[in-house]
């Protein structure tokens, strides 16, 4: 007996959950039309760094399933080069609210966020007796635009090392541990819902 009402509780859920689906699926809103520029500032010595801070802010907009779900339509980073050429006299404020306005219209994206590096250095001496001496700093903006709600929001951080070398005091894991901090406080998936 159990066993007959599973086999016909089981394809009317089923053809449910198909109706439910195709009627939602009529009414869903488009997708969010989401840009992440690459990281402005001069970080042309440390381009792992400047890697890790475009793919960390794309990871943190990741959405399981979006190629079934279409919650959010990611624009090519090639457009996005391409219409910064586009704005040259306001490349250097295009972290600025007027800037990522303006881009957004120009590559009609609802989401715009953008990185700048405004210091980075690692240097290492030699003048302790305990070893290599690690002197490292990172300084980051993560800027913030969503054209359907005219909001503009800026995130700071920095971190430092000065002590004998570690892998933990270089460049690198500062930046990683500063953008999960900076991500962490931005919450990007709450610009897709």
């Amino acid at each position: 007996m159990k066993k007959c009402m599973v086999a016909v509780t089981l394809p009317i859920l089923l053809i449910l959950i198909l109706f439910w689906r195709g009627d939602a699926s009529a009414e869903e809103k488009p997708p969010v039309r989401i840009a992440v520029m690459p990281a402005f500032g001069d970080i042309s010595e440390y381009q792992e760094s400047s890697r890790y801070i475009y793919k960390s802010i794309n990871n943190a907009l990741h959405i399981p399933l979006n190629g079934i779900l279409k919650k959010a339509g990611y624009l090519n980073v090639n457009e996005i080069a391409g219409a910064l050429q586009e704005m040259p006299e306001t490349r250097s404020d295009a972290l600025q609210k007027q800037g990522m306005m303006q881009l957004s219209n120009i590559l009609d994206a609802d989401v715009l966020i953008g990185a700048r590096v405004n210091f980075i250095s690692q240097d290492t001496t030699y003048f302790f007796e305990d070893g290599p001496y690690l002197m490292s700093r990172v300084g980051v903006q993560l800027f913030i635009y969503d054209r359907r709600t005219d909001k503009y929001i800026k995130y700071s951080g920095q971190k430092f090392y000065n002590d004998t070398y570690s892998l933990q005091g270089t460049v690198d894991a500062l930046t990683k541990d500063l953008m999960a901090s900076l991500l962490a406080k931005a919450d990007l998936k709450q610009y897709v819902q």
